[in-house]
């Protein structure tokens, strides 16, 4: 399987000196030479440079992550923003955990894209449920008014973070697979996030893309749209034949908005590393070549020992965080021009 990847996407391995900074230079110094030619992104292309974050991960291991994402030149990171989190009781927010992490990316001059998703027990509808597994949580349209509250302080409270994502998948919540269930508390989420900063840009969130948008109404508003984009089959590493779907849909509708590719990876019990590091390219490669992709987070930092998360890393998992070579060189490769 790995070998017919590699000859259907007519990828080659290049070889090249990738020279190493920060923190991370001494493991990655000793094994630089096989990431392939440096490939200068232009400023337009910053985006692609994206990593999909975890705040449970990222928050353990702070500075590590830090430091792993300014030696791959990550310039933005999606990261997981959880209103069960930020407000376990209504009318109680805190806000440490949001200002603590996205304080550490913006102080290293990368943008965190919040994904904000999740629902507490007092706002849904089916509180035991909910109280037993997040993702059945059922929205309580009583307390729709709470929420844009919550919204407005959230986004107002940080005008330098000026793109925005509702919901994580939403095809996969019992509570939000319903489109017109999703819209509703979209607007609401649009509304207050617009009220708060008219600079920001507010995505609907997917999974599938097209599948999922075209069941919402014309008149939705929205400044870009979401899609998650794993290996669909051999030879099509991101679904290309669905992100240009989705881009498509968008046009007949008279939407010219671009499109966040919020997740993209592969598992290594698939791809080695070596076809990884190939793929990276081709990817890379594709997405410059279609400019309306203006985000692209790879998923993601590093390997999980949960078994549902490994192994999509650039990185070994936790402690060690040990690089893998081939893949990290081919990422790190893509340097953004300032």
């Amino acid at each position: 399987m790995v070998l017919s990847l590699a000859r259907r996407v007519g990828l080659t391995v290049l070889l090249a000196i990738v020279p190493l900074v920060g923190s991370w230079a001494t493991v990655g110094a000793q094994r630089a030479g096989d990431g392939g030619p440096i490939v200068e992104l232009a400023p337009r292309e910053a985006g692609l440079k994206g990593m999909v974050g975890h705040w449970w991960w990222f928050d353990a291991h702070l500075t590590r992550y830090l430091d792993a994402f300014a030696d791959l030149g990550v310039t933005n990171v999606r990261l997981t923003t959880d209103w069960l989190q930020i407000e376990p009781e209504e009318g109680r927010r805190d806000f440490a955990r949001t200002d603590r992490l996205f304080g550490a990316l913006l102080a290293r001059g990368i943008e965190p894209v919040p994904v904000f998703a999740t629902i507490p027990v007092w706002a849904s509808r089916n509180p035991d449920a909910c109280r037993a597994r997040d993702i059945d949580c059922e929205p309580d349209p009583a307390k729709l008014e709470a929420f844009e509250r919550t919204i407005a302080e959230l986004v107002g409270r940080y005008p330098g973070i000026t793109r925005w994502e509702f919901w994580n998948e939403p095809e996969m919540w019992p509570g939000m697979a319903d489109p017109s269930v999703y819209q509703r508390w979209y607007r609401a989420f649009y509304r207050a996030a617009k009220r708060a900063n008219p600079q920001v840009r507010v995505a609907v969130g997917t999974m599938t893309g097209w599948g999922f948008l075209a069941r919402t109404d014309p008149d939705l508003p929205f400044d870009a749209v979401t899609m998650h984009s794993y290996a669909g089959h051999i030879g099509d590493p991101i679904q290309t034949a669905e992100l240009e779907q989705l881009r498509a849909g968008l046009l007949a509708r008279g939407r010219d908005v671009p499109i966040w590719l919020t997740e993209y990876g592969w598992d290594s019990h698939w791809l080695n590393d070596e076809v990884r590091a190939e793929t990276i390219r081709w990817v890379f490669d594709w997405l410059r070549a279609h400019p309306y992709i203006e985000l692209a987070h790879y998923h993601m930092l590093h390997d999980a020992e949960e078994a549902w998360e490994c192994c999509y890393g650039l990185l070994g998992p936790p402690p060690n965080f040990e690089p893998k070579r081939l893949p990290y060189e081919a990422y790190r490769a893509y340097v953004v021009r300032r």
